[in-house]
Formats: C-alpha cells, sequence, structure tokens
C-alpha cells in the first residue's frame, strides 16, 4: 500500500472589516479562534454592563473557553472574580486563569459572594448555563446588576426569578456577542483591547 500525502487548500471569501492582523506570536489556528473566547465577554463587560475595575462578576462554568476567557479579559479590566465549576480538579485551572475565588459547590457560593464583596453583591454574572442557575446567587446581585444569560448548557431556557430581581433592581441580558460583532466601533474597540491584552 502506499501512503499519498496531499496538501489541501482553504480559501475563505470574507467582509475586510472583519479581517484584523495577527498577533506574531500565536499560531495561525489560535489567532482565528482566540476572538469568540475573548469578544464576548469583552462586549457584556465594557460594552453593555460598562464595568469599571474592582467590580465583582461571577462567571459560571468558568472551566468553558468563554469562561476561560472571561477570567483571563476580567484580569485585564481589573474586575474581581468569582468563578463556579463542578470539578475540583480544575480549580487550579481556573485560580491561574485570573479567578480570585473558585466555587465547586454552589451551596457555597452565596457565603462567597458575600465575603468577597462586603455584603455589596455581584455587578454583574456571566452564566451560560440556563435552567436554574440564576436562583443560586440571585440574592446576592447588587442594585443594577447584569446577568447575561448567553447560553443553556443545562439544557434548559434560563429561568428568572422577577420578584428577585426587582429588588435588585438588576437586569436580565438575554445575550450574544454576535448582537454586537456587526457594529464598527465596538468591534475595533474590542479587537484593540484583546490584542494589546496578548
Amino acid at each position: 500500500a502506499s501512503l499519498i500525502a496531499a496538501v489541501l487548500l482553504v480559501t475563505a471569501v470574507l467582509p475586510a472589516e472583519y479581517l484584523t492582523l495577527a498577533p506574531g506570536n500565536l499560531s495561525d489556528a489560535h489567532a482565528c479562534a482566540l476572538w469568540m473566547q475573548y469578544l464576548t465577554p469583552y462586549f457584556a463587560f465594557r460594552e453593555v454592563a460598562r464595568l469599571e475595575a474592582g467590580a465583582a462578576v461571577l462567571i459560571t462554568a468558568g472551566a468553558s473557553s468563554a469562561g476561560l476567557g472571561a477570567l483571563q479579559l476580567a484580569r485585564v479590566l481589573g474586575l474581581r472574580t468569582i468563578a463556579t465549576t463542578r470539578s475540583p480538579a480544575k480549580v487550579g485551572v481556573l485560580l491561574e486563569a485570573g479567578a480570585d475565588r473558585v466555587v465547586t459547590d454552589l451551596k457555597e457560593l452565596g457565603g462567597v459572594i458575600g465575603g468577597m464583596t462586603a455584603g455589596e453583591g455581584l455587578a454583574a454574572a456571566f452564566d451560560p448555563l440556563g435552567g436554574d442557575s440564576l436562583a443560586t446567587y440571585v440574592d446576592h446581585l447588587a442594585p443594577e446588576a447584569v446577568v447575561f444569560g448567553y447560553g443553556t448548557l443545562t439544557d434548559r431556557q434560563p429561568v428568572v426569578p422577577v420578584a428577585a430581581m426587582c429588588r435588585a433592581r438588576a437586569v436580565f441580558h438575554p445575550y450574544s456577542m454576535f448582537n454586537h460583532v456587526g457594529d464598527a466601533a465596538q468591534r475595533a474597540r474590542g479587537i484593540s483591547v484583546i490584542l494589546d491584552a496578548i
């Protein structure tokens, strides 16, 4: 049997405004892949919630690609972060990515939030879980907090506890980076922040 090697040349045609310089220290694959991971939290944290340094953010499913990107970006932006994971084996990875605290047992989440924020609560939550996830932290939202629901990893639509959200004057924001990436000014600001950080 003979082994035949073939080289596949791939061509893509796309609008020029969606191209950017690739950081020289990254492979082509990494340079292409990083935008979803970092623009997803960038638009949420900066363009929608306009979080300032020192704000406290909860990042559920912290070991997901967007969760890890959110932790790394939060560190760059000076945000304080609490990450959740179901796996104790992932705690070290989340701390290395930038989490200030990691919670593996959701029964402890309220106490961790209260301790880290001195009772002030979360300025934002970045939550792809859906289902009843919001119920685990809704009583620990700061006034006018923004909860970004950007997925349904539980395979269930998010349940929004309206009365508790009203008490905090909080907002549940159904979120997708695709609602922002088409805005040239927002996209340019995001690219600038991410390239500077890389």
